[in-house]
C-alpha cells in the first residue's frame, strides 16, 4: 500500500532541508574563513586560536622546510600558518650550508621570511681582473658597477661592470681641471657616493688644507663637474639629494643648501648652526644642531618650502655621540635618534608648510655608550648603530632590536656595510664575512684586503671582493647560487 506525504508535512521537511543546507553552506564558509585568518586548533588544550602566516622563500629555492624542527612537507617558495609564540624555521638544500632563523609571532601576524641566502659547503674564489695598484673602491648602489681608483692623484677611473657573468671594465678619465692638483704635499681622492641611476658618483678630493668635491659622469666624463669651481663655495660635506642626480645638498659654513648643477643655481638655507646632516628626499634632511648659547643642541628636520627648522628632539649640555636618520617604510615617516647611550625611534605626522607635527614614540632603549654612526637602511626597515667592536639594529616591522658582536676585530673598524637589504658584511681581520641583520646565519665567504668594497651582483649570483697578492690587487668573486 503506497503511502503520500502530507501536504502540510512536505513544506516542513522542505523547509528542514533547506535549513540544513543553509546551517552546513555557512559552517563550511565559516571553517574557510577562520582557516584563511589562520585559526587552528590549539593541540594542548583543544582551544581555537588564530595562528600566524610565515611567508618562507629563499635564494635559490627548493630548500626543505622545517618549523621547531618539523618537516613541513614542502620546499621553498612556500607557506605555512603557525600558532603563535617563538618558532625556529629552518631552511636545507644540498650543498649548502643549512640556515635557520628564531621568530616570535602574534596571531594574525603575516611575516615574510624572505630575505634567506644560502651559502654553498664549497666557495671557490676566482680572480676576474687584476690592476697593479687601487687606492679606494666603491660599489654602486644597484649593484651593477664597482668603482675602482688605482692612484690617490690619479684623475683616471675604471668602471667595472658587474652585472653579467662577463666582467668589463671601462677607463674613464676626467678633463683637466676637474681635479685640482697641489703644488706640494699628498692628495687623495675618495668615492663618497653614487647616485641612485649610478651614472654619477660624487668624489672628494683632499689635498694641502683644502677639499673640493667633484661631479664624475659615468657615460659623459667630458661633463664632469667640480663643485666648488661651479658654485663658488668651499662645502664641508656633499651629499646627493634624494634619488636626484643633479641635486645636492652641501653643508657650508654650518648651514645647508641645496645645490642644482642643471641650472647651477643655490637655494637659500635649509637649517642653520648645522653640526651634520644627512637626505631624507630630494629637499628635506635631517639634521643635528651645534650648541646654542645655552649649551642646548636639537635633533630636527628641515624641508626648502619650510618657514622655520622642525625639532624632532631637545637635549641640554650634550657633548656625546649625537646622530639623527630619518626614513620611510610602508608609507610611514620614522625618525632615529642616537644621545650618548639611549636610542629613540618616534614616528607619525611630520611637519607640513601648512600642518604641525604629530609624533610617538615607537621604540625606547638604553645602549651601550660609544656609538660611531648612525643610519637606516635602504629599505627603511632597520635602524643600524655602528661601534668599534659591534653593531646593533632596530628592526622596524618587527620592533626587535637585535645587538651582534663583530667575529674578528680589527685595530682600524670601517662603517658596516650592506651586501643587500637584509645582510651586513665586513672585512675585519682580511675575512668577507656576512651577518644576517640580527647576527645569525654567519659565513666567512673568501680572503679580501681590508678598507675596500664588496658587492653581490649579477643577480645574487656572485659577490666580489678585492685582495692584494704578488701579483697586484685581484678582483675575485664568489659564486653563491650553483
Amino acid at each position: 500500500m503506497k503511502h503520500y506525504v502530507s501536504e502540510i508535512r512536505q513544506p516542513i521537511r522542505r523547509t528542514l532541508i533547506y535549513v540544513f543546507m543553509t546551517l552546513v553552506v555557512s559552517l563550511l564558509v565559516l571553517v574557510m574563513m577562520l582557516i584563511v585568518l589562520g585559526y587552528t586548533i590549539n593541540q594542548n588544550d583543544g582551544k581555537i586560536e588564530q595562528g600566524s602566516l610565515l611567508q618562507l622563500t629563499s635564494r635559490p629555492s627548493g630548500a626543505e622546510v622545517s618549523i621547531d624542527g618539523t618537516d613541513v612537507g614542502s620546499t621553498t617558495n612556500t607557506k605555512r600558518t603557525v600558532s603563535t609564540g617563538e618558532h625556529t624555521i629552518t631552511y636545507a638544500l644540498d650543498k649548502y650550508h643549512p640556515w635557520s632563523k628564531s621568530v616570535n609571532l602574534s596571531a594574525g601576524q603575516v611575516v615574510w621570511i624572505n630575505y634567506a641566502r644560502l651559502v654553498p659547503i664549497n666557495l671557490v674564489p676566482a680572480t676576474v681582473q687584476t690592476f697593479a695598484s687601487v687606492a679606494s673602491m666603491s660599489a654602486s648602489p644597484n649593484r651593477s658597477y664597482m668603482l675602482l681608483h688605482e692612484k690617490p692623484e690619479s684623475s683616471t677611473f675604471q668602471f667595472v661592470d658587474v652585472r653579467t657573468d662577463d666582467v668589463r671594465t671601462t677607463e674613464v678619465t676626467l678633463p683637466d681641471g676637474s681635479l685640482s692638483v697641489p703644488t706640494k704635499g699628498a692628495q687623495k681622492v675618495k668615492v663618497v657616493a653614487w647616485s641612485s641611476n649610478e651614472n654619477f658618483v660624487l668624489v672628494r678630493n683632499d689635498f694641502g688644507n683644502q677639499t673640493e668635491w667633484v661631479v664624475i659622469d659615468r657615460e659623459h666624463p667630458e661633463k664632469s663637474i667640480n663643485i666648488n669651481k661651479t658654485f663658488a663655495i668651499s662645502p664641508d660635506k656633499v651629499v646627493f639629494a634624494g634619488k636626484s642626480d643633479r641635486l645636492f645638498f652641501a653643508l657650508i659654513d654650518n648651514s645647508v643648501k641645496r645645490l642644482n648643477t642643471s641650472d647651477k643655481s643655490t637655494s637659500i638655507s635649509l637649517a642653520t648652526s648645522v653640526d651634520d646632516f644627512s637626505a631624507y628626499d630630494d629637499s628635506t634632511i635631517a639634521y643635528t644642531g651645534l650648541p646654542n648659547e645655552l649649551g642646548v643642541r636639537v635633533a630636527g628636520y628641515s624641508q626648502l618650502d619650510f618657514r622655520k627648522q622642525q625639532i624632532i628632539r631637545t637635549y641640554h649640555n650634550t657633548d656625546k655621540p649625537f646622530f639623527v636618520a630619518m626614513s620611510s617604510y610602508f608609507n610611514k615617516r620614522y625618525a632615529a635618534v642616537v644621545r650618548d647611550n639611549q636610542l629613540i625611534v618616534d614616528t607619525g605626522s611630520f611637519a607640513t608648510p601648512s600642518s604641525s607635527p604629530d609624533l610617538r614614540r615607537v621604540f625606547a632603549k638604553d645602549i651601550p655608550s660609544g656609538v660611531r654612526k648612525l643610519t637606516i637602511s635602504a629599505n627603511g626597515r632597520f635602524v643600524l648603530l655602528e661601534y668599534a667592536d659591534k653593531f646593533a639594529v632596530y628592526d622596524i616591522e618587527l620592533g626587535v632590536y637585535h645587538q651582534t658582536q663583530w667575529t674578528y676585530q680589527t685595530a682600524n673598524q670601517k662603517a658596516a656595510q650592506w651586501l643587500d637589504d637584509y645582510i651586513i658584511w665586513s672585512d675585519n681581520g682580511g675575512d668577507l664575512r656576512i651577518y644576517d641583520f640580527d647576527g645569525a646565519n654567519q659565513h666567512d665567504l673568501m680572503k679580501v684586503t681590508e678598507g675596500f668594497s664588496a658587492v653581490l651582483a649579477g643577480g645574487g649570483k656572485y659577490v666580489y671582493g678585492l685582495l692584494q697578492t704578488d701579483k697586484g690587487y685581484e678582483l675575485r668573486r664568489v659564486q653563491l647560487v650553483l
